[in-house]
């Protein structure tokens, strides 16, 4: 073993001159750490260095490609403060005495990350491959082997929920296996089932080459195989093997002490720990809720200090150790980050200070901007979800009180529709699992009740009546070519399988599933035996504790093995709550019943397990949840698509998040609704108090007396200021354009009128913009606006007065809602329809032109064309009948039919953000005196 402590000169002399002579030849670092091969190529460098321990007078300690690894490390830091070129880059020592690096992907065929690599592309396209290895090589490159003198290296690693966060921590891990990092925690969540899965698939991905043998520790049957006395990092027999350790930790107080307390108990092998922290699910438990103090002052909650003590090179009771691991990295996965980086970045806590990492979607994923879309980027989604009324939503509630026995209709044709896409899969030959998801609560006693009445119900006599009418209205309600539209790269648009049987076909399939509903069986030697027809599941804590003898309540799927073994694709319906909410994968999800409610992005983003791959079944698809929920998910997309924008642009620039915090877009928009919970945000800043810069427009209506109201409060308006100022036409005749109206009179007269949908985002808004906008014009800004009412295509004329006949403009209508949404409002040059001309000089007139041809940034170019410091107010009459529908879009809109004509307006106000009430975004506040920024740089 190479012992650094007692460092003779003399003694690893041979050493010292073969790397000064690569040194004075030019020779760059990959070179020197292969021994003089052109690449890091593993088997080479054990080839290599297998020769040199033959040589007259090689010390004996560095015969592994550890100890070498271990030598080169420690010369290069003790006599080599120097930098050394390498195609141009600069590689060399930090200003912290830290080696940098410039790692690639591990190529030779019996690397760890090979091996991964190839059983991995028998389940992933070639492109995901890529976007996994790029992404785990640019992380590993910010991780450090040697950071006794630098700290420990904090980072974060984001992705999209079930999009494979899981494949990408195996990936880094095996790449980090291959240059020598020695031992892997993965901190798994609060739930041992999910630990135990965790710790199964890494055991069972994780191969063992002609370099590397894999041990598996797992501290919760106090694993004296590997004790600190026996434990060798080196490996025992065949010298140029070397051992990786994994272990998978619970995020448990008395787990984390003895893991944390056992890396210290053996000073030697301490001091040779190359150590990389997983923490998954990292916004959960590990997560400081304690308030947030100076950092000499902090207390911690119960499982953060456990972690921060580990994270942070210290003994569970947070005393200094004996010794110091080799190196110490951390690095937080979550989808949903926002704790993570508004709650604390003291220098003892998780804050990610070193990097930020997002991780791309495959071109397999369905996610939020495909299922949900965003208007802004003008992403449609996918027409998968159905409505639930309130009623429906109160129905089930009294359901799961126990206060009703009979199930809302949308639920019954949710169970329906999932009963009839797997007979349909079944009858394809379809052999993989097939799940429906329930998730209408978080309290157990009521998942119970849930599933009893859903039992008896499918045993009754109108199941099959159900089945038939919702597969008619559902079979064809959603298309391949609705995927096409939505996600025109989608990787498997070859495979889809169009032509559905009728019911008639599928109909004995389905009576066979009904024939056999049971829980799934488990005998004493835990065999566990599903069902040929339904498998009930209720997925909870106490589940099993309530479960009859010889059955198995909660949700387990067969492996690939078993799959084999069965006839049929096994059918799943799963009723749970939390332990549904994170980590636990939802194999072959169809089908989904949301009602639960949650006011947190974070948690409603992680309910989502309807997000992930779904080959083979994707036009089966389906979500019901209520209207609610549906507006915070597509604000959540939004959210979710800014976040990774951000994060990309930290990657790309190289910013530091230990000077700059990453901002996280704000919802003022939706009442109530937050990024995370206060304790979890507690150092959150708000940036972006403005509402400058940004378009508004109403897209969801009331219909009946609403409608008829807001015409006559337009009409009225439009009768005022047409008496105070004349109306002129717009540049392209489209519109009759009122110049410099007193806000005043636009509040008072219309916007204080308005009356804005529930439904709409702009509802809980107006209230808040109207206060920036009397603040705003107390600084005597914006304090004259422009008005328009728009013309539209249609040949109605309606009076308005003083000369004003204005023409209808035509919208469709979504399906599935019972209120009007149309979508969008405003259309062509309309957010440029108040500019005049004549008051352009040639630049500004050139510029008009282009943006006017290109039609791209409409309404941000405002302040180009002497609109600085002018809102728009425009008005649109949507005729309340009629609107062609595409042959595109026929699954997903209607003709408008509405009872009366409808006013929508669109609010465009100019400029930059300028500070107000009301903020766009959040961010951490960062500690900027010197001391602090020179422990976290």
């Amino acid at each position: 073993m190479f012992e650094q402590e007692n460092f003779e000169e003399e003694k690893y002399e041979p050493c010292a001159t073969w790397v000064r002579e690569q040194i004075d030849a030019g020779k760059p670092f990959s070179y020197i750490n292969s021994l003089g091969g052109e690449s890091t190529d593993i088997a080479g460098l054990a080839k290599r260095l297998k020769e040199k321990v033959n040589e007259e007078g090689w010390p004996d300690s560095i015969k592994t490609i550890d100890t070498w690894s271990d030598f080169l490390l420690y010369y290069k830091k003790r006599f080599l403060p120097v930098q050394i070129t390498k195609g141009g880059s600069v590689i060399g020592i930090d200003e912290k005495g830290s080696l940098e690096h410039s790692f690639e992907i591990p190529q030779s065929g019996i690397s760890t990350w090979q091996e991964l690599r190839k059983a991995l592309s028998l389940k992933m396209g070639a492109q995901s491959i890529a976007n996994l290895e790029n992404s785990s090589i640019w992380a590993l490159n910010h991780i450090h082997n040697e950071t006794r003198d630098r700290g420990t290296v904090k980072g974060l690693v984001t992705g999209s929920v079930q999009s494979g966060k899981t494949a990408n921590m195996e990936a880094l891990i095996s790449m980090a296996a291959d240059y020598g990092w020695n031992f892997f925690i993965i901190l798994s969540g609060t739930i041992d089932n999910l630990r135990k899965q965790t710790q199964k698939r890494f055991a069972k991905d994780l191969k063992n080459t002609l370099q590397i043998a894999w041990k598996v520790i797992d501290f919760t049957k106090d694993d004296k195989k590997y004790s600190a006395s026996e434990m060798i990092l080196g490996g025992k027999d065949d010298k140029t093997i070397s051992n990786r350790y994994l272990t998978v930790c619970l995020k448990n107080k008395a787990r984390l002490e003895r893991l944390t307390d056992w890396l210290y108990s053996d000073i030697a092998r301490a001091r040779k720990l190359r150590v990389i922290v997983i923490d998954d699910e990292a916004d959960q438990a590990s997560i400081n809720t304690c308030k947030i103090t100076p950092d000499e002052l902090q207390n911690r909650c119960a499982i953060n200090r456990m972690i921060t003590n580990l994270v942070n090179g210290k003994l569970s009771d947070g005393k200094e150790p004996p010794v110091k691991l080799q190196a110490m990295n951390y690095i937080a996965y979550t989808a949903t980050p926002y704790a993570n980086v508004l709650n604390e970045a003291g220098k003892d806590s998780l804050y990610p200070k070193d990097f930020i990492c997002t991780l791309p979607e495959s071109t397999e994923y369905f996610g939020a901007k495909i299922i949900f879309g965003n208007d802004e980027r003008e992403l449609d989604g996918l027409p998968i979800v159905r409505e639930l009324k309130p009623e429906e939503k109160k129905q089930m509630t009294d359901v799961e009180k126990g206060l009703e026995k009979n199930f809302p209709l949308s639920f019954k044709k949710s169970v329906a529709w999932f009963l009839c896409s797997c007979a349909v899969l079944r009858l394809r030959k379809f052999k993989k699992p097939l799940s429906m998801l329930i998730h209408t609560a978080s309290i157990q006693a009521r998942h119970f009740i849930v599933y009893q009445v859903l039992s008896e119900w499918l045993k009754s006599s109108e199941i099959l009546d159900i089945c038939k009418s919702e597969y008619e209205e559902e079979k064809d309600s959603f298309e391949k070519q609705d995927i096409v539209n939505v996600n025109p790269d989608y990787a498997f648009l070859d495979t889809i399988e169009t032509n559905n049987p009728s019911f008639e076909e599928i109909k004995p399939e389905i009576v066979s599933m009904l024939k056999e509903i049971t829980n799934i069986l488990m005998n004493e030697e835990k065999e566990v035996k599903w069902s040929q027809g339904i498998n009930l599941c209720v997925d909870n804590c106490a589940a099993n504790k309530w479960a009859d003898e010889g059955t198995y309540l909660r949700v387990i799927y067969p492996d690939d093995e078993e799959l084999e073994k069965m006839e049929k694709a096994p059918v799943f319906i799963v009723v749970g709550g939390n332990t549904l909410s994170r980590g636990l994968t939802i194999e072959g999800l169809c089908c989904s019943y949301f009602t639960r409610e949650s006011n947190l992005a974070d948690t409603l983003m992680q309910m989502a397990r309807w997000f992930g791959y779904r080959k083979g079944y994707e036009l089966f698809q389906r979500i019901w949840m209520t209207n609610s929920n549906l507006l915070k998910y597509k604000a959540l997309t939004k959210i979710d698509m800014d976040m990774k924008d951000e994060v990309q642009n930290f990657m790309d620039k190289g910013l530091s998040p230990s000077k700059f915090g990453p901002k996280i877009r704000n919802v003022p928009e939706i009442a109530k609704f937050r990024i995370t919970s206060k304790n979890k945000s507690q150092s959150a800043i708000f940036e972006d108090f403005d509402f400058s810069g940004d378009t508004y427009e109403t897209t969801n209506f009331d219909d009946g007396d609403f409608l008829k109201k807001n015409f006559e409060i337009a009409k009225n308006f439009i009768n005022k200021i047409q008496n105070t100022v004349s109306a002129e036409k717009s540049w392209n005749g489209n519109a009759f354009v009122w110049n410099e109206i007193s806000y005043s009179i636009i509040k008072n007269d219309f916007l204080g009128k308005y009356k804005i949908s529930t439904n709409d985002s702009m509802f809980d808004n107006m209230p808040y913009f109207s206060q920036w906008m009397d603040e705003s014009n107390k600084d005597n800004k914006f304090l004259k606006w422009n008005v328009a009412i728009v013309n539209g295509e249609n040949q109605d004329t309606f009076n308005f007065g003083g000369g004003i006949l204005n023409k209808s403009i035509s919208r469709t209508r979504k399906k599935n809602t019972s209120w009007i949404d149309i979508g969008s409002l405003r259309s062509g040059p309309d957010a440029l329809c108040d500019v005049n001309l004549k008051k352009l000089d040639k630049d500004q007139e050139e510029e008009f032109n282009k943006t006017i041809k290109t039609k791209k940034g409409l309404a941000a170019k405002r302040q180009l064309f002497n609109l600085e410091d002018t809102p728009l107010l425009l008005l649109y009459r949507i005729a309340k009948e009629g609107g062609v529908v595409s042959q595109r879009s026929k699954n997903t809109r209607i003709p408008m039919d509405a009872k009366y004509d409808i006013i929508g307006i669109s609010i465009i106000v100019p400029g930059k953000n300028i500070g107000g009430n009301h903020a766009k975004r959040l961010t951490i506040k960062m500690n900027n005196n010197k001391e602090d920024e020179e422990d976290v740089e």
